[in-house]
């Protein structure tokens, strides 16, 4: 006599599918959490290989630093990148391109993971295609143009600019780049530091890998005070290495500024 395979009751399904819900509502968070530390490090990685390209740079010119990629400009044969639609494939052969082996189909190191390029507040279509700036404080742009670039005005301001990298005191607490915030990236030219007299946009440091803070919204542009100052965000410093630090700390003047006893006295991010 066969015996009669016993089914499941609807009851019971509906058990082992709350089951399998509760599960994924514990685990998924966890998931996230975890994917995002992934994209960090990749970013840190990618971040910390920029650096380097920058240093070899600076090794081949004389000490010199690229210029710093700014939109107002053309396409300068000494910008850090060319990242316009019609100079990509060009990217190889300028700035830091040769350093990183780059191509105009292979530029993954200047994409974070976690950036959705895109999505841009600033540039449109034809916006920065990239996930990382430059710190504009430390550029041979300023000196090479006679002073028009950046709305840098005559007089003391100037000597925040460090056109070589002789002239920046303690690299390895000095940030050459940074990743930046998608509402205010629109170039290369990253302003991390704003002085009196000086008309240059705040461009924040990303806080894509930093949840409990991402969540809450940034104010675009030159906010003040500095927006969610204690997220942290992805930077490179000037002696190679990356790190992932406070917003507060990273636009700091001690950060930001190559010689801080060049710099004016006060300034809105001091």
């Amino acid at each position: 006599m066969r015996r009669k395979a016993r089914a499941f009751t609807l009851v019971e399904l509906l058990v082992v599918i709350g089951i399998i819900a509760l599960l994924i509502s514990i685990l998924l968070p966890a998931l996230s959490k975890a994917r995002e530390s992934a994209n960090r490090t990749a970013c840190l990685s990618n971040v910390k290989q920029i650096t380097l390209a920058f240093i070899m740079y600076t090794n081949d010119n004389k000490g010199s630093f690229p210029f710093c990629a700014l939109a107002a400009t053309p396409q300068l044969q000494e910008d850090w990148v060319w990242w316009t639609q019609a100079a990509i494939p060009n990217i190889a052969d300028h700035g830091i391109g040769p350093y990183l082996k780059l191509s105009p189909t292979n530029y993954k190191v200047l994409i974070c993971p976690s950036d959705q390029t895109t999505f841009r507040v600033r540039g449109g279509a034809n916006g920065f295609p990239f996930s990382y700036a430059s710190n504009n404080l430390m550029t041979s742009e300023f000196g090479s143009l006679g002073g028009s670039w950046g709305n840098i005005p005559a007089g003391s301001e100037r000597s925040v600019i460090a056109a070589k990298i002789t002239q920046v005191r303690q690299s390895s607490e000095k940030i050459l780049i940074f990743e930046e915030d998608e509402r205010t990236i629109d170039d290369g030219n990253g302003s991390m530091y704003c002085a009196p007299g000086i008309g240059n946009l705040n461009n924040l440091v990303a806080l894509r890998h930093d949840s409990t803070k991402r969540k809450v919204a940034d104010v675009p542009s030159s906010a003040v005070p500095i927006p969610n100052p204690d997220g942290k965000g992805v930077v490179g410093f000037v002696d190679g290495h990356s790190d992932y630090i406070e917003r507060s700390l990273a636009h700091a003047k001690k950060s930001c500024v190559a010689d801080p006893d060049k710099a004016p006295a006060s300034g809105w991010n001091n």
